[in-house]
């Protein structure tokens, strides 16, 4: 199936700064059945090691900068195509629960074709060091390479610069404001009322 091929698929995009728990929210939210957890940062650390773009991660990732729009939408498109070609998503199609894309206007732009948008679920974390306390934990259990002190910072500082524009190309979509600072059972409570409450 080539990109030009790919047909709509509804989608819900969680948003946030590192450490937010996006990708905590979207594996409860898969496990109770409203939707499947696409992570591209997950994607990417699977990329086949030393392939090109295997190695532009790691370099792109250790220097804290965001992987190159083009191909982040490329390699995110192929593993779209093999779920929505997948016996399982054909049997029981849901939403995608989209974590870690888009990161700026112009992967926006490129998904607005593939894309039914049915929310967006913004996770808000106002303090800080709530977000590099989080990361330096998840940096000990995980070890990600992305992860590190020295890198934090310019991980941090492309999500402010970014998540403005991308909040203002989604101006008129549904979108759902959560605190991410409190305990994760009551994100998933506000992210559960602000879904169901729509159907």
């Amino acid at each position: 199936m080539s990109n030009e091929n790919i047909p709509f698929f509804s989608s819900i995009l969680l948003l946030g700064p590192p450490g937010s728990g996006k990708g905590s929210l979207a594996k409860l939210l898969d496990k109770i059945g409203l939707g499947i957890h696409v992570s591209t940062g997950d994607i990417f650390r699977r990329l086949p090691k030393n392939s090109p773009d295997e190695q532009l991660f790691r370099k792109s990732s250790g220097k804290g900068e965001l992987f190159p729009d083009k191909r982040a939408i490329a390699i995110f498109l192929q593993h779209v195509t093999t779920i929505l070609e997948s016996k399982s998503y054909q049997k029981n199609p849901k939403p995608l629960l989209l974590d870690g894309i888009p990161r700026t206007v112009a992967q926006s732009r490129a998904l607005e074709p593939y894309l039914k948008l049915q929310q967006i679920i913004l996770l808000e974390v106002l303090d800080a060091t709530v977000l590099v306390e989080r990361i330096n934990n998840r940096a000990q259990l995980e070890g990600r390479n992305d992860d590190r002190q020295q890198i934090l910072q310019s991980r941090l500082k492309d999500y402010e610069c970014h998540i403005g524009p991308i909040l203002d190309y989604y101006q008129g979509q549904s979108l759902l404001k959560i605190s991410a600072e409190q305990p994760i059972i009551h994100v998933l409570k506000d992210a559960l009322n602000g879904l169901l409450g729509q159907k």
